[in-house]
């Protein structure tokens, strides 16, 4: 029986910020911007969140080498806010996507000019490719995820070109990477699924919490995806804190840990975290998607028996739901 809710997408979300453009200019690069997902899917940041990635004109632009406004403050031209990049090209420590170094694009940018277009499609892929982590954790987690139905026997080998990638290790909740791989070669992997045993991983890979893939997979994934990271019976139950966390606090975001602080008090439903939290609804469906697949919180009820409270905070896999 084919599943109630679609797969997430191969390619995550990646989230793109404007500044220093016109509303226009704005708008049109955001358009445009959707339809360039080769490797990632390009929309606005969540509110109250930090993008990935700014995109910003060369008239906007201070470059902190210089010291000088490449604008004076009386242009006509200058749009607020300033857009100060770093030598390193980053604009509050984030990879900034710049638009005006062509002819036709140098005093400002036209959605209907191929060259602005072709202009636009390059910045955007060379700032994809320094979302390596992100991208190589989100694959990680879609791995995982796939596959949660061997998650109790099974682990799994991800092979490109007939080499291992990646180990993924459900029983040890965690991801063993090779530390030269690419995020395009591990988006692109062949998967063998072998049965679970003690595991020494080679010198070259490095170990990493299984629970951060998952995070950064519900994080980034389609929204129509996340209802089946998110069991039904999860959002009726109260919702605890795990402790030890799975991945340090610093490695979640602002409204995950806003959710956590809040458990850290008391065990709460998710009816009273929207009460205390303020989250959109979309953000906090995503949060708390993130925190129960990454095993950050578990549901839990009066009375439950450890058993019972083990397969509840584990409601999301094949053969355990109700």
């Amino acid at each position: 029986m084919a599943s109630p809710h679609p797969d997430p997408a191969i390619n995550p979300l990646a989230f793109l910020q404007p500044v220093g453009l016109s509303p226009f200019e704005a708008n049109a690069v955001m358009t445009v911007a959707s339809q360039n997902n080769s490797t990632v899917q390009w929309q606005r940041p969540p509110p109250d969140s930090a993008p990935d990635v700014y995109v910003a004109h060369l008239r906007s632009v201070d470059l902190v080498e210089d010291g000088t406004n490449s604008t004076p403050p009386w242009s006509m031209d200058r749009y607020p806010p300033r857009v100060v990049v770093d030598e390193r090209g980053r604009y509050q420590g984030r990879p900034v996507c710049l638009l005006g170094g062509c002819e036709s694009t140098h005093l400002a940018w036209n959605s209907t000019d191929a060259e602005a277009i072709g202009e636009l499609n390059t910045g955007l892929r060379f700032a994809a490719a320094q979302l390596s982590r992100q991208r190589i954790r989100y694959a990680l987690g879609r791995a995982a995820w796939l596959n949660r139905d061997t998650w109790t026997h099974s682990r799994l080998h991800l092979v490109s070109h007939g080499q291992i990638v990646a180990i993924i290790d459900p029983a040890q909740w965690q991801v063993h990477l090779r530390r030269a791989a690419t995020a395009i070669q591990v988006e692109r992997v062949a998967l063998q699924v072998l049965p679970a045993r003690p595991l020494v991983p080679p010198p070259d890979f490095e170990t990493l919490p299984m629970a951060s893939a998952l995070w950064e997979l519900a994080r980034r994934c389609n929204e129509e995806a996340l209802p089946w990271l998110l069991p039904s019976r999860f959002l009726k139950s109260r919702l605890v804190r795990a402790t030890p966390l799975p991945i340090p606090m610093v490695e979640f975001d602002e409204h995950s840990q806003m959710i956590l602080g809040e458990l850290d008090l008391a065990p709460l439903t998710a009816a009273q975290l929207r009460s205390k939290c303020k989250l959109p609804e979309p953000t906090l469906t995503r949060a708390l998607a993130g925190l129960a697949v990454s095993r950050a919180t578990r549901a839990a009820s009066a009375g439950m028996s450890a058993r019972r409270i083990f397969g509840h905070a584990l409601g999301w896999l094949p053969g355990m739901r109700s």
